[in-house]
């Protein structure tokens, strides 16, 4: 089977299940490798894709010196759940060197005595992955087969947290070879911790201590965001208020439902009452925001994590700058065959016509080293989440989370607001700065050998009508229609770009929410149990 595009890319040898070609297939879809088959194809190929039975091929791709992926059969067989640790390979991008994650692993490694390949992944005293590096392109020979996906699944099906060992080789060795990726840059490390429920009635929330999170800050890089619940907004101490407005490089707020009802976010509901329900919890914010002078991130939480495309399309057309939550409870309401090909591998998604959706992970769940470290590899925002309970014994796990990613390198902890304000990737080509958007609102400066600023979104946003503005000190904005935006700029200068939602109108005809005796009566109930600590 062959990659074959614009740089010839990869042979894939041998045989596959249809599983595991279209999980390759879809990986290489994503890159912007395309796929070929036939023997034809071997002697123009750039890089092969060989399968454990036609090992046979590999002395004489090495010989060609072109780069390989060999997949093994070991990991057919049982596994355990076991470290993996990572070694300084050149071939392994800076996120993994020298890290120790988690995963079922195969009973038996591979040899790799008399090659150029070299141990890269290794499990105890077993050899999981070698690699080898020639003209600064990485070869890998693995001890698992490829990943393999079912149609309509998402490629994070077999990579993310939970399991990620057969599908990670896989989309290392294709990335390298696409120039269309590699040239890209990344967002800088960014990082922020989510509490959930907190308020600003008093200075603790259970076992979340806002002064305790503040003298934390001082000592180290870290921030914390509350999301609070809009219902909780109608009362504040005037104390704990000043010390939010006080620290806003340790602390600050965003969104977390409306009623913090199960399902609120979910729920099957006519379009006016959904709205309704959505513009009570901005107008509920705002409110707090007046009376306790405390700025709140127009970023949602949803309670349990849950909320309907319905919703988010919503969110998007009332102003919100994104949604962050965990893939798993997006995918109870959006099936993954209605996602973009590529979910959950960007530094965001925009879904339901161009919501921001971050994914968020558990700082207290037992593969939260897995989900940092490979969410640093995709240039995704850290963002860790707990409740208060999380943030007992002097918040050690809240600690053991913050040195972890800390640890990773320059991280710049921020509030979410400023999460999606930078999230952007980058590329300078000639005099052109082309940004690529994974946010509906952006700032940053064009550099000093640039004079073109090309604002590019997703494929997806062909199909979403909407109005792009580029905006300057001292420029008239620019307001382009589609899916791309070029503008000329004075070199150096900072910008802003935002994306104007303009397809149609929003429902209208009984939006009004009304205020639920039941809804307040629970939140009290819940409240009290987080403060009493049960």
């Amino acid at each position: 089977m062959i990659f074959d595009n614009s740089i010839k890319a990869v042979v894939q040898a041998g045989s596959f299940t249809d599983a595991e070609t279209h999980a390759i297939s879809t990986a290489a879809t994503i890159l912007g490798v395309n796929l070929a088959t036939g023997p034809e194809a071997r002697d123009s190929a750039d890089a092969f894709i060989i399968s454990a039975s036609e090992k046979a091929h590999l002395s004489d791709l090495s010989i060609r010196g072109r780069p390989f992926l060999l997949f093994g059969d070991l990991g057919k067989a049982e596994r355990t759940h076991a470290n993996l640790t990572f070694g300084y390979s050149r071939g392994l991008p800076m996120a993994l060197q020298g890290r120790t994650l988690s995963e079922k692993v195969p009973a038996r490694g591979i040899e790799i005595a008399g090659s150029f390949i070299e141990p890269a992944v290794t499990s105890g005293e077993k050899v999981i992955w070698g690699l080898g590096e020639k003209d600064d392109r990485a070869s890998f020979v693995v001890a698992t087969p490829p990943p393999q996906l079912a149609p309509g699944q998402c490629f994070t099906a077999a990579f993310n947290g939970e399991t990620f060992l057969d599908a990670l080789p896989l989309w290392l060795f294709l990335r390298q070879l696409s120039p269309s990726e590699t040239r890209w840059q990344a967002p800088s490390l960014r990082a922020c911790l989510v509490a959930d429920d907190p308020n600003l009635r008093f200075s603790k929330y259970g076992h979340v201590d806002y002064g305790k999170l503040v003298t934390y800050a001082s000592m180290r890089p870290f921030h914390a965001a509350m999301a609070m619940v809009p219902l909780d907004g109608w009362s504040h101490s005037a104390g704990t208020a000043r010390l939010f407005r006080e620290n806003t490089a340790s602390l600050s707020l965003l969104i977390h439902g409306n009623n913090h009802a199960n399902q609120e976010l979910a729920a099957q509901l006519p379009d006016p009452e959904r709205l309704g329900m959505i513009e009570q919890s901005l107008q509920r914010m705002t409110a707090l925001e007046k009376k306790a002078a405390v700025h709140v991130d127009r970023v949602m939480a949803p309670p349990y994590g849950v909320c309907a495309p319905e919703t988010m399309r919503l969110l998007w057309r009332t102003g919100y700058e994104g949604m962050t939550t965990n893939r798993w409870s997006l995918w109870k309401h959006s099936p993954q065959e209605t996602l973009p090909t590529d979910f959950g591998l960007r530094p965001a998604d925009m879904l339901a016509g161009g919501l921001p959706v971050i994914p968020r992970y558990r700082f207290k769940s037992s593969i939260f080293q897995n989900e940092l470290h490979l969410a640093a590899l995709l240039g995704q925002p850290l963002l860790p989440y707990g409740h208060q309970q999380d943030f007992a014994d002097d918040m050690r796990e809240v600690k053991t989370a913050a040195e972890s990613i800390n640890a990773l390198g320059p991280v710049r902890w921020m509030s979410m607001r400023e999460i999606f304000e930078s999230n952007f990737e980058t590329c300078e080509d000639g005099t052109t700065f082309r940004i690529r958007l994974f946010s509906r609102r952006v700032k940053g400066t064009l550099p000093r050998r640039c004079s073109m600023l090309s604002v590019e979104l997703p494929p997806a946003a062909a199909d979403w009508q909407t109005e792009i503005i580029v905006s300057a000190k001292d420029q008239p904005d620019r307001r382009i229609q589609g899916a791309k935006a070029v503008a000329e700029l004075p070199e150096g200068s900072d910008f802003e770009v935002r994306l104007a939602a303009s397809n149609g109108s929003l429902p209208t005809g009984g939006a009004t929410a009304r205020r639920q005796p039941k809804a307040i009566l629970r939140r009290l109930a819940a409240e009290a149990r987080d403060r009493l600590r049960l």
